[in-house]
């Protein structure tokens, strides 16, 4: 495994401080006014950041914050395809970066998918949802369980709203050994009972 952490530090470092009204060295130094957070970054650049740092044990705590931060200030998630949200929550579990909110924000978005609309808590409608988790292949509900039972954050409702989803399919051919084990274990790790799968 070949990792260049100079790189991986130098880019963390800029991603950090975007958003800044100036953004400092650690020496002191202004080296630039910023730019608007990361607001310019779409939901799979977020997710192939934290992916690329977590695969590559590249450690960054101030990094996966401001990220994290980031997605839990968005209004909603609905821009993020199932590839980014369980690329996330696998990313911060893997990286073993703590970030309670944000796995709560995500468990929320996937638990209100197949609605056919969507309420905060306040009641106000913020859109109108997807088909149930059709657009989640084996790979991202098994990513998904594994990181929310590694990260030991508890979301009953998320763990119940997969397992319907994967008891409701016709067959389970599409899932290969690797989700199967994956996601008995997590619920087996995180003690969701659901007897049905």
């Amino acid at each position: 495994k070949e990792s260049h952490p100079k790189l991986f530090k130098k880019i963390a470092d800029h991603i950090i401080v975007l958003g800044n009204v100036a953004r400092f060295q650690e020496v002191g130094d202004i080296i630039g006014s910023a730019r608007n957070n990361l607001d310019e970054f779409n939901p799979q650049h977020l997710s192939n950041i934290a992916w690329a740092y977590a695969t590559a044990d590249e450690v960054h705590p101030r990094l996966f914050k401001k990220i994290a931060d980031h997605i839990i200030a968005l209004h909603n998630l609905d821009e993020f395809d199932p590839r980014a949200l369980s690329n996330i929550v696998w990313a911060y579990a893997t990286a073993k970066e703590s970030h309670p909110k944000l796995f709560k924000k995500i468990a929320d978005h996937i638990i209100v998918l197949g609605n056919v609309a969507r309420f905060q808590e306040v009641g106000d409608i913020i859109g109108s949802a997807r088909n149930n988790l059709d657009e989640f292949n084996p790979q991202h509900l098994s990513n998904i369980a594994w990181a929310y039972a590694t990260a030991d954050e508890v979301h009953p409702r998320l763990f119940k709203k997969i397992a319907d989803h994967i008891i409701a399919l016709h067959n389970l051919d599409e899932f290969d050994p690797r989700a199967l084990s994956n996601i008995v274990w997590a619920y087996a790790t995180a003690k969701e009972s659901h007897p049905k799968l």
